[in-house]
C-alpha cells in the first residue's frame, strides 16, 4: 500500500510539475503577445504623435497664408483707394471750378463769416492743414483747400472760394470732434484730424 501511495505522490507531482511548466510556456506566450501588441501601440502613439505635429505643421501653415492674403487684400485695398483719390483729386483738378479763381478775404474774414467763436485754434488747425490756402492741392494725397478735404471737392466748394470751405470745414470739426481745441489736440497726438 505504502507503494500505492508513493506512486499515487510521484503521479501528482508529475501531473503538478506539467500543468506548471504548461502555465510557464502561457506565460512566457502570453509575455510575448503582450511585447507585441505594447511595440505596436508605441509605434502607433509615435506615428499619432508625427501626424499631430503634421497637422499642427499645416495649421500654422494655413494660419501664416491667411494672414498674407489678409495683408495683401488690405495692401490692395489701400492702393486702390489711392488711386481713386488720385484719380478724383486729378478729375476734380481739371474741372472749371476746380481752376485757382481769385481769393476774397482773409483767413480771420472766413472765419468770422463762418461764425467761428474759437478763432485762436481755427487760425491753429486751418494753418497746419493748408497754410490757409483755399487753391492748396497734396499731390500725394489728393486733399484740397483749406481743410485739406478728402476727397477733393467732397465739400462742394470751389477751389479759391476759402469762405465756403471754412463753413464746410466748420461743420466737420464740430461734427467729429465737438470743438475746435478738441480738433487741435487730436492733431497734435496723431498729426492729422
Amino acid at each position: 500500500m505504502s507503494a500505492l501511495i508513493i506512486a499515487s505522490g510521484v503521479q501528482a507531482a508529475l501531473n503538478n510539475y506539467q500543468q506548471v511548466k504548461q502555465i510557464q510556456q502561457d506565460t512566457i506566450r502570453l509575455q510575448k503577445e503582450k511585447d507585441h501588441v505594447h511595440s505596436e501601440l508605441e509605434k502607433l502613439q509615435q506615428q499619432n504623435t508625427q501626424d499631430q505635429k503634421k497637422i499642427e505643421d499645416q495649421k500654422k501653415t494655413e494660419e501664416d497664408l491667411k494672414k498674407q492674403i489678409q495683408e495683401l487684400s488690405a495692401a490692395k485695398a489701400e492702393k486702390a483707394r489711392l488711386a481713386a483719390l488720385s484719380a478724383s483729386a486729378q478729375a476734380y483738378a481739371q474741372t472749371p471750378k476746380a481752376r485757382s479763381v481769385a481769393v476774397n478775404g482773409t483767413c480771420t474774414d472766413w472765419i468770422a463769416a463762418a461764425g467761428i467763436t474759437d478763432v485762436a485754434n481755427a487760425l491753429e488747425l486751418i494753418g497746419r492743414e493748408s497754410g490757409c490756402n483755399p487753391n492748396a492741392m497734396n499731390g500725394s494725397s489728393g486733399a484740397c483747400g483749406v481743410a485739406q478735404e478728402l476727397p477733393c471737392g467732397k465739400s462742394g466748394c470751389s477751389l479759391g472760394d476759402g469762405a465756403c470751405q471754412v463753413r464746410w470745414m466748420n461743420g466737420y470739426v464740430l461734427g467729429r470732434y465737438g470743438s475746435w481745441s478738441a480738433a487741435v489736440a487730436f492733431h497734435n497726438a496723431h498729426n492729422y484730424y
